[in-house]
């Protein structure tokens, strides 16, 4: 269905470009949505340690960094 395609878009994103914090996060998403909590858990903590690590550079978005 549509949210096998995504995830497996989002996965070749992120094989492409593992540290895109974005596409973490939305493949977490989907991953939930698909009933699989445990893996998209740890795609959130992925993200959230990285965003500790290195408090003050901007999160890799794909697009503009977030204002604050």
């Amino acid at each position: 269905g549509k949210y096998d395609e995504a995830e497996r878009q989002l996965r070749e994103a992120l094989r492409i470009a593992p540290d895109l914090d974005t596409a973490h996060v939305a493949l977490a998403n989907v991953l939930e949505a698909q009933g699989k909590s445990g893996e998209a858990a740890e795609h959130r903590t992925w993200v959230q340690r990285r965003r500790q690590s290195v408090p003050d550079a901007p999160a890799k978005t794909g697009g503009a960094p977030p204002r604050r």
